[in-house]
């Protein structure tokens, strides 16, 4: 259990609210800023986000999930931040192999759309909402879209993470098949695609790893198009950036 989680002492809502009002305010700036987001959209992330400081999780608790925007509060540059997201925003990631849980090569980019999460086996918690919303997000495309569009979980701890261990999620979370699918590679590859798509996670002191929860979009090219940061992401809002992707994927001709 470990996604930027901490267990704070009970406090009055009163008091919540104004942390609660900061972290939104941090998220439409770096998305704003960055590029990454139409107003429109990061307001609706905005207000359904339970990714920052203050923010109740999805199952009623009062257990606090981090994310990046809360990184300026932490020693972290915010300009730097800022740079980073627009400098990723605009270059594709270098080409990697992956494998999925049949062992088969999936290269990356491979001129189709990918909705993205990371996660690792172990987390009990929060990463099956994470696959659960990548495959909510995959269910609202028919056969026709499905054709350019594709479904991706990549585990950040394959060491540990083994093909009888994703084949198993991938079932129990309905990522199998119709172009959806768990993926796990080499740590070197793993790497660069966390860095690529934004998402960031270091070891706690349980035994598992703090990470930032995190659907995004990259299009045919391998570009970063869109983050949605949090548990509880506007699924009609990832489905219009998908589409959004894929048909700018097209070649120009036949956008016209």
């Amino acid at each position: 259990m470990a996604h930027w989680m901490r267990n704070p002492a009970p406090e009055s809502r009163a008091r919540r609210r104004p942390r609660e009002s900061a972290g939104r305010r941090l998220i439409l700036a770096f998305g704003l800023a960055a590029g990454l987001m139409s107003p429109a959209g990061v307001l609706a992330q905005g207000s359904n986000h339970t990714g920052g400081p203050g923010h109740e999780s999805s199952d009623g608790g009062h257990e606090h999930h981090r994310h990046h925007g809360d990184e300026a509060t932490n020693g972290v540059d915010a300009a730097a931040r800022l740079e980073a997201l627009r400098s990723r925003a605009a270059r594709a990631i270098d080409p990697v192999l992956l494998l999925d849980t049949a062992g088969a090569e999936v290269a990356l980019p491979d001129g189709n759309v990918w909705v993205m999460t990371f996660f690792y086996g172990t987390c009990r918690e929060v990463c099956p909402i994470l696959l659960r919303n990548l495959a909510t997000v995959a269910g609202r495309f028919g056969p026709e879209e499905r054709r350019g569009v594709r479904f991706g979980a990549i585990t950040f701890d394959p060491a540990r993470d083994g093909p009888e261990e994703l084949a198993r999620l991938a079932t129990a979370h309905g990522l199998q098949g119709a172009g959806r699918k768990i993926l796990t590679g080499k740590p070197a590859d793993i790497a660069h695609l966390t860095e690529a798509f934004g998402f960031s996670f270091k070891p706690d002191d349980r035994g598992g790893f703090d990470h930032v929860n995190l659907l995004a979009v990259m299009d045919g090219k391998g570009r970063t198009v869109r983050h949605f940061y949090g548990l509880t992401p506007d699924t009609l809002q990832v489905v219009r950036a998908v589409r959004n992707a894929a048909h700018n994927s097209l070649p120009e001709a036949i956008r016209r």
